[in-house]
This record gives structure tokens, sequence and C-alpha cells, in this order.
């Protein structure tokens, strides 16, 4: 099923905040943006200092909760309550979480809006796994375009997706994560497509089953986290999905429920993960003089809303951005119970089923009326409960107010009764009183004298004491006000020590700048140039190689004498430049130097740098620069020098004089000289740090840079050339001593052939002596023992012609290009062009060899001994217009070997004198082909990784040098010590595509030809690792039968028990296109475990 055409425009753009399974994902609209950061700045300026929320929740009121990552708060309305734990969804981002009580408060008026997050759905998809990673990692945090297609019963809406041209859903399905519904658009409980998008339906507030007491709150939406890119969307979340809540209904009453209908909580939480626009944290809260409600006020009514503890925030003074969200919302009220149809109608032509569905359907809404009914009813009898309640509590306080009244009586009449008892007390004391001073008034005349003499002396006591106290109080204040007088000079000098301790730290230290003036004067001063004799000697050495490539390029030895000569006076001018060149840079300090440069360099790297700077004039300015710092800095550090010396000589003074002075100096003139050396000091460490001072570093920075690695590059250079001038100077001596002699060459091979023809004339001899009469068995066993020295003498004399050929070869790459073209005859060409391994001299009757049956299956092979090894020498048939590109392929094999020891090396080559055959000289590996040893011994598991390992690391070189092996099959693979894989040789007289075609490219029942080559391709290093693929499986199920996939043509392991790094890695060698490479094949898990060191 093709997607339907997207209408342009038709699109909303929306930014993802929440992906909450693989299909379905929660997005604001891109143009809320600004909406939900003048939220968040709001609910940051009031929601800190406003109290936690009292009493009953409402389902249908917007709260805001601090989230617990960031601690910002966010609007949220509550799904749950258990306890003193509150499930809350933050209604516009997509997640929700648990927060205590204490953590939820209320907001004003002004901010119950709708939510600004929606969940969306890809319409036409259902999942088929369990993962939102893909999706997370394809739309979280992104903007994408979504064309509406229809709304799901719980108000999900029915989207298809794109990011840029990319169609989400079709990416889904590529991944297998989610596939094409087959149900139709009603049975999925979605209303029919239609190509203009559908009207914007909000959630539901609530829903209400009659069979439970619980409340189903909208699901959940994802609280905010900040953006960090001008798309406008963070990056996914890893975080579990929350468990699913069932959506609102509109036929639940929306003024609340008794406090028995609350949720049952749910299976699992998600924290927030991402947001449009944070809160900012700077704005600061209002003042907390908002008072919190009273304990004894009594629980908001179950059909109220809870009670705000702010003021309403009018309409006037809200943020201009909610304006537009406060107008939506007054609309959205109105449409809030609206849904558009859900299902098409049914006609009397369809299917008994469809039309049993359609009578259920209409049954629905008398269920949905009774359970109104039913829960009308509930709500009423909730109603009459709270009333009685209600006026049960007005009867207690009258009661309460009539036991009030009755204590006051009381204790009015106890008030009267001891006002009484009192009076009665009052005259019994005065009548006492009376006689008893009738009784003391004698008494009082004899005493007033002596009271009156006590009195005298009393007074006269305190005011003594009083006058003691003054003084004392005087001498207090005289020594508190020299405290305080004491304690400004103290911390006065304290200030000065600590500011002078810091001037001196900054005279000691050296500043950027000086560093940089100081580098530069050893960088300019002492700067190394370059000889001028090694540019005219590099100029000389051009001229040679060219004259060398000449020589090499000719082809006739007519033409050599006149190359030969110009290039013999060239290497006489150039020993003479060389002389000169070696002789200056003798005398320069190159390593002195380096190292100076090098200290100098780390200095220089720790400041700043900026590029495109004059070098000449940046220096220039940095040494004006220091000339008028230093002038002003010596001028600033004279004054305060002067000030701290005027200051210490006063000081000095005032210890040397006795106390009585000393109480006459003034303090005022010690705390001014003081401030005016603290303020030289400050104006030295003022102009210590200037900013001229950092463009001037900043500007020679990079200037000394480029100086030194310049310098460095150079004497890096001159060390080099000088290395290599060196050992010109004595490749001089051979150049004049002219081309080598052959003579040894010619002495070994003239030795050769004198064996070769003792070897032929014993073998003679011993054929004769057996084909006697009367054998002489004694005389033949000893000839066969001379037979065997002779071969053994004449194999070291070949092994010793190789070594000279190598010599020759060797000068003649270097030195004298001309040596094949004045000895045409010596072969010299023909061992260079097979890369040294061509054996001039070798003949196949100097060999003793024995056919090898077993093997000889394409070709006749032959086991021999050569130099102590037993070998394999296999004939190739080679026309001579073939035998220059047999010879390049051997170079090419033989080069990549040597640097690879999992590949079969080649021990020799050489030409048939009396048959036109090459004939390839190889180690004997006795029964260690992978063929062999599956038959004989099969490998275990762990020795099948090692092994395929090492295949697999000879591909790798054969890969990297351009070369196509083309011949992998089990009979030319070959395992050592069971651990090692080795790569065997190929037909070197065939093309990749003739060695492919070749009939024995099977293991098992498998072909080891790829789709491409099955069909006429050219092969290519891809063909190598599928053969390779196609071995790896035959070793781990060597009965496989052979089953093809039709469509990819490729083999179908599907009904088989592999191991998943197995598994995963055949699938990746066994495709028709984009195998792995050798290099990825190597980093694959499988190859990674039981591997042997010294498989590498």
């Amino acid at each position: 099923m093709e997607p339907p055409p997207v209408d342009a425009e038709h699109m909303d753009l929306v930014g993802v905040t929440h992906v909450t399974d693989a299909i379905t994902f929660w997005a604001q609209d891109a143009d809320d943006e600004e909406v939900a950061e003048a939220i968040g700045q709001q609910l940051a300026a009031i929601c800190d200092s406003a109290p936690a929320v009292q009493g009953r929740l409402s389902a249908q009121r917007v709260y805001a909760a601090r989230y617990s990552e960031d601690q910002c708060w966010y609007r949220c309305r509550v799904q749950q309550e258990m306890d003193n734990t509150l499930c809350v969804l933050y209604i516009d981002y997509g997640n929700s979480e648990e927060v205590q009580r204490r953590l939820l408060v209320e907001i004003p008026d002004a901010l119950q809006m709708p939510p600004l997050a929606k969940k969306y759905q890809l319409w036409g998809l259902t999942q088929t796994q369990q993962d939102k990673e893909f999706l997370q990692s394809l739309v979280g945090g992104q903007r994408v375009r979504v064309c509406r297609r229809g709304v799901c019963v719980d108000g999900t809406l029915l989207v298809r997706a794109l990011r840029g041209r990319l169609d989400v859903g079709e990416e889904l399905l590529k991944m297998d994560v989610a596939a094409r519904s087959t149900t139709p658009p009603w049975q999925q409980g979605a209303p029919h497509h239609s190509p203009s998008p559908s009207p914007q339906i909000s959630p539901p507030s609530s829903q209400h089953s009659p069979s439970s007491a619980h409340i189903s709150f909208p699901s959940p939406l994802t609280p905010p986290s900040p953006l960090t890119n001008p798309s406008g969307l963070s990056p996914p979340s890893s975080l579990s999905n929350p468990s699913p809540l069932t959506n609102p209904s509109p036929l639940t009453n929306p003024s609340g429920l008794s406090p028995s209908s609350f949720l049952t909580p749910p299976s699992a939480l998600r924290p927030p993960s991402a947001r449009i626009s944070p809160p900012s944290p700077n704005t600061s809260p209002p003042s907390p003089n908002t008072s919190p409600p009273s304990p004894n006020t009594s629980p908001p009514s179950p059909n109220t809303s809870p009670p705000s503890p702010f003021l309403p925030l009018p309409l006037d003074q809200a943020p201009s951005l909610l304006l537009p969200l406060l107008a939506r919302a007054n609309q959205g009220d109105a449409d809030a119970t609206h849904l558009p149809k859900l299902r098409p109608p049914l006609t009397e032509q369809a299917p008994p089923i469809l039309r049993e569905k359609r009578r259920l359907l209409r049954a629905k809404p008398l269920k949905r009326e009774v359970e109104r009914e039913l829960l009308e009813g509930q709500l009423r009898e909730e109603l009459e409960r709270l009333k009685q309640e209600v006026l049960n509590e007005s009867d207690d306080e009258r009661l309460l107010q009539l036991t009030v009244q009755d204590l006051e009586t009381q204790l009015q009449k106890t008030k009267l009764l001891l006002q009484t008892e009192h009076v009665q007390a009052e005259v019994q004391t005065e009548h006492v009183q009376t006689e008893h001073v009738r009784t003391t008034e004698v008494q009082t005349e004899v005493q007033t004298e002596h009271v009156q003499t006590s009195v005298k002396d009393q007074l006269s006591s305190l005011v003594t004491k009083v006058q003691t106290e003054h003084v004392q109080t005087e001498h207090v204040q005289t020594e508190v006000q020299t405290e305080h007088v004491q304690t400004s000079v103290k911390d006065q000098l304290s200030s000065l020590v600590t500011k002078v301790q810091m001037v001196r730290r900054l005279r000691g230290s050296r500043s950027e700048a000086e560093v940089l003036a100081e580098a530069a004067a050893v960088v300019v001063g002492n700067r190394i140039c370059a000889p001028v004799t090694m540019a005219t000697l590099e100029g000389l050495w051009a001229e040679l190689e060219r004259a060398q490539e000449k020589l090499r390029a000719v082809c006739q030895s007519e033409d050599v004498e006149d190359l030969v000569a110009e290039r013999d006076r060239m290497r006489e001018e150039i020993s003479v430049a060389v002389e000169t060149f070696l002789q200056e840079a003798s005398e320069l300090p190159i390593s002195a130097r380096m190292s100076t440069l090098q200290e100098v360099l780390a200095c220089v790297r720790a400041g700043g740098a900026v590029a495109g700077v004059d070098q000449e004039r940046a220096l220039e300015e940095l040494c004006e620069w220091r000339s008028r710092r230093q002038q002003q800095t010596n001028a600033v550090r004279q004054e305060t020098d002067h000030a701290l010396s005027h200051l210490c000589t006063h000081l000095t003074q005032l210890l040397c004089v006795s106390e009585e002075v000393l109480g006459c100096v003034s303090v005022d003139t010690i705390l001014l000289m003081a401030e005016g050396a603290e303020g030289a000091l400050d104006q030295e460490l003022q102009t210590s740090h200037t900013t001229q001072e950092q463009s001037e570093v900043s500007s020679t920075h990079q200037t000394l840079l480029q100086l030194i690695q310049a310098e460095q590059s150079l004497l890096t250079h001159l060390s080099d050339k000088h290395a290599f001038y060196t050992r010109v100077r004595q490749e001089c001596v051979r150049w004049r001593a002219g081309p080598p002699s052959l003579a040894e060459l010619q002495a070994t091979k003239k030795q050769i052939r004198s064996l070769h023809t003792h070897l032929r004339w014993t073998h003679m001899e011993v054929n004769i002596l057996e084909q006697a009469e009367e054998q002489d068995l004694s005389e033949i066993l000893r000839k066969k023992e001379e037979i065997a020295e002779t071969r053994k003498a004449l194999f070291q004399l070949i092994n010793s012609e190789q070594r000279l050929y190598e010599k020759l070869a060797a000068l003649t790459e270097a030195c004298f290009p001309e040596l094949p073209l004045l000895h045409p005859d010596a072969g010299i060409r023909t061992y260079m062009r097979s890369g040294g391994v061509c054996m001039m001299s070798m003949e196949r009757e100097m060999l003793d060899t024995e056919p090898v049956r077993e093997l000889s299956v394409r070709r006749p092979l032959f086991c021999t001994e050569f130099l102590g090894q037993r070998v394999i020498l296999k004939g190739y048939c080679v026309d001579a217009d073939e035998e220059e590109k047999v010879l390049e392929r051997v170079k090419c094999f033989h080069q990549t070997q040597k640097s690879c020891s999992h590949l079969l090396p080649l021990l020799g080559l050489f030409f048939g004198k009396n048959d036109p055959l090459v004939y390839v000289m190889v180690p004997y590996l006795h029964n260690s082909s992978l063929r062999t040893m599956q038959k004989r011994s099969p490998l275990n598991t762990s020795e099948v990784v090692m092994v395929m390992r090492g295949v697999a690391l000879g591909l790798q070189a054969l890969h990297s040098g351009s070369i196509t092996h083309s011949a992998l099959h089990p009979g030319n693979v070959f395992v050592t010590n069971r651990q090692n894989g080795i790569v065997g040789d190929y037909d070197i007289t065939k093309k990749p595509e003739q060695r492919a075609a070749d009939g024995v490219m099977r293991a098992g029942n498998l072909s080891l030809l790829s789709p491409e080559l099955q069909q006429g391709g050219d092969t290519t290093a891809a063909s190598d690792m599928y053969a390779y693929g196609c071995l790896l499986l035959w070793l781990n199920h060597p009965n496989f039968d052979g089953a093809i996939d039709p469509d990819s043509q490729t083999p179908d392991t599907s009904a088989l028990n592999l191991e998943p790094n197995l598994g995963m890695l055949l699938l990746k060698l066994l495709i028709g296109c984009g195998r792995l490479s050798a290099d990825e094949t190597l980093d694959e898990p499988y190859l990674l475990t039981n591997q042997n060191p010294s498989v590498e």
C-alpha cells in the first residue's frame, strides 16, 4: 500500500518532545515555543513562594509541580494520589513522574490553559517491535512536518510525518520496526482519511467507568528539556516508557469527584526527557507574603475546584504571549465535548458481523446514559453527605457558643465575690494598722535621729563610689578609642603589606610579553639559514635523476654511451657540490639550535594566537611597545619606592621616641602616608596588566610560532639532507669505479654448467650400470651418492647466483641502470621483472622429482627437495607473448607475500629449456589443505575461528595490493598447527576471470562463485569475500544442503542453528551487494573471540 500524496498546504510544523513507542510520539506546535518559555518564566516567578495544595485535588485543574531533574516548575495535572505521593503528568511536554504532595502548588487562573503538547501516531502503521529507539533517533528532539489523517477515540492524532524529505513511516517500514496496518481505519478507532487536515481536538478532561471508582487522567506528556540547536529540539532520551493510561471521556462530570474516586497506581512513570524552552533560572520569585490557608479551613466541596492561594491574574495583566493561548482556552471550553464521527455508516449489504457490530454500537449510547445516571446519583449522595456534615458542624458551633456564655456568667459572679471579700479585708487591716501606729509612734521618734545619722554616712559613701565609677568609665573610653585607632592603623598596614608582597612577586616574575620579547630576540637574532650550495645541489641531483630515467628508458645498447658520459659528468659536479655542502653544514650548530628552538617553543605555546599578522611588523611593534612599557614601569616603580621609603622612615622614627612624645603624634598623618603608599602600589599593579599588553602578545604569538616552526622545518631538512648527502659521498666512490664487473656471476654460471654436465654424465653412468646384465650394486650406490652430492653443490651454486643477481639488481636500480643493456645475456632484466623470484640457471633435469598423484588434478605436480626443504613443483604452459604478464603477476604476489605470513610463499620460478613451460616452486604442506583436514580430522569451533582469521589476513594483504585471488577453495587454503590459516597461490598464467571459471570452486554442496560472477560479472575483492563466507559456512555446517534464496541467489541459512556472532557475519558476507571488506571482517566479534596472538 503506497502512502497517499502529501498536501503541502495542510502540513503542520511541530517539535517532537517525547517518543512513547515505535510509532507514537508527543510534540508541540513550532509556534508555541515562545508561549512555553513565557509560561516557564511565570511559573518560576510565583511557584517558589507558593504554599503546597491543601485538601482534595481536582482532576480538571492544572497545577504546577517541581520536576526532579532540573528542579524547575512546570504545569501538570494529577493522575493519581497515593498517600503523600502524587502521580502527575506534565501537560506541555509529555512525560509523567511521581512527586511529593508538598511539591505541588496552585497556579493562577491566567495559566489554566489547554496543554501545549499533543499525542501523534503514524497513520496506517502498527508496531512490530516494542523498541522505540529507532523512532527516538529519527525524530527525537527534531522538528518534523505532519499531515493529519484523523483522530483516535483517545484523542491521538493520526498523522503522516516528514523530516525534511524523509518519510518517517517509510523508514520504520524499511527497518521492520513497524508494518502497514491491514485493519480498516474504523476498526482501529480512527475516522476515514480525508485530504484536508482534521480539526485539532483537545484531549478530553476525564473518564469514569460505572464499574470502578477510579478516575483516569490524560496520558502523560513530556516535561521540558533545554534546546541546544537552532532547530529547537533537544537530543532524544533513552528513558523507559511510562505505562499507558486511559484517556478521558467527555461523559465525566467536569466539576470533580468524591475522595474515593482516585486512580490505581500506574506500573511505571517516565521522567522528563526534553523540553522546548526551559524557564529562566534567573527570574526572582515574588515576596513570600502570601499566607498559607488556615488548617481549620474545611476541605473544598467535591463540586468545586480547590481555592487558589494566589490572587487571580486579570486578562489585561497576562503576558502578551499568553493572550492567544487564553483566547484559545475560552474557545476550547465550548468545543471540549466535540468528537468527530469515528465509524462509517453500515449499509444493509454489509456482512452480518458488521451489522451485529452496528447494533452493538447503537446500544452503547444507552449504556453510557445509564452510566451517567449512576454517576449523577453517586454525586448527589456525596453532596447530601457533605451538606449534612456542614449542618452538624453548625450545631456544634452553636453549642460551643452557649457554653462560652455560661462560663462568662460564672466568671462575673466570681469577680463580684472576690471584690466583696477584698473590701472586708481592707477594713480589718485599717483597724489593726491604727492600733499599731499608736504603739510605734514613740519608737519612731527614738529611731529618727539614728536613721538620719546612718543616711548621711550612706550618702557620702555613695557619692565617693559614683565619682570612682565615673573616673573608671572615662579610662575605659580612652582605652577603647586607643584600641580603635590601633586597629585602624593595623588594618591599613596589613593591607599595605599584602600589596607590597604582590608587587614583589610581580617584579620577580616576567610577563608574557617579556617572555615573547626575549623569545623573539632568540629566534630572530640567531637564525640559521640554508647554505647556498644546497639549492644548487638539489638542482644538480634533479638533473641526475632525469639522466638516470633516460638510461632506464633506453632499449638499444647503441644509445647508451652518450647518455652514460653525460650522466658521469653530472656525477662529478655533484661530488664537488656534495663536499662543499657537507663542509658548510658541518659548521652549523644544528643540534644546539634545535634544542634552543624547542625550549622557546614550549614557552611560546602557553599563550593565545591570532592568525594573519605580518611577521616583521608584529616584531617591530613588540620591540617598540617593550621600550615604552619599560620607561612607564620604571617611573611607576620609582614613585612606589619613594612612597614606601618615606612611610618606613616615619615609622622608624616613631619607634625610637618615648611614650610621652608618641602620644602627641597624630595618627591621621600615619594613615595618610599609608594611603599614599597603597595608591602607588595599586597604580603599579594596575599598569602591569593592560589591554595593550594583551594586544601585543596576541599579535606576536602567531608570528613567533610560524618563525620557530619554519626554522625547525629548515633545520630538520638540513639534517636529513646532511645524512643523505653523506651517503651520496660514499656512493661517489662507487661511481668513480664505474659499473660493476660480472666476472663473479659468469664464473658461478660456468661452475653451474660444469656441475650440470657432470650430473647428466653421472645419471647416464647409473643408467648403464642398471641396464647391464651383471649389475654392480656397490658401484651403483656410490654413483647415486655422488649424484646427491653433486645436486647439493649445484643447488648451493644456484643459491649463490641468486644472491649475485640480487646485488646486481640493487646496483641497477640505484646507480647503473645501463647494466642490463651492457650485458643483455646475463638476464638481469628478467630477474628484476620477476621481483627476484626467477632462477636463471635452474633446469627441470637438475631436480630429483616424483609425481604427486593425489594433487595432480588440473596439471602434473612434482615433489622434490631443494636446499633441504620439501617443495612442490608446478608446471604451467606459457606462450612467449604471455611471459611478461606472468612475470608481472609473480612479482606482485611475491612482493605482497613478503609482508604477510598468511600467504603461501613462492620459493622460485624458472623456464624450461626444452619445453614451453614455466615452473613455480612452493613449499610442500603434506595433508594440510582445508579439504584434507576436514576429511581426516575436522576443526573444532575455536580452531575454525583462528584458521579463518588467518585466511582473512591473507586476503587483506592481497586486496591492499590490488590483487584479486579468484581461486579461494578448500584445496587452496592450508592449515598449519591446526590454528594458522594460509592462502595458497593461484594459476599465474590466467586472468582472475579465468581462474574464477574453474570447476573446483565448490565446498561441499556450496558454490563459491558469487552471484555477480554467475551472471558473467567481473571479479573483485567482494567476490573473494563471498567465497570466504561460503568457506566459513561450510566449515561450521559441512552437511549444508546448499539451499539458495531465490531472491538474492545466496545460500539460505534460515534453517540452520547458527551462533549469533557467526550468523551476523554470514549475513554481511553472503549478500548480493555491500559485502564486508577484509579489513571490516577482521573487526567482527566472531573473529575477535578465541583468537591466537600468533595468528597476527
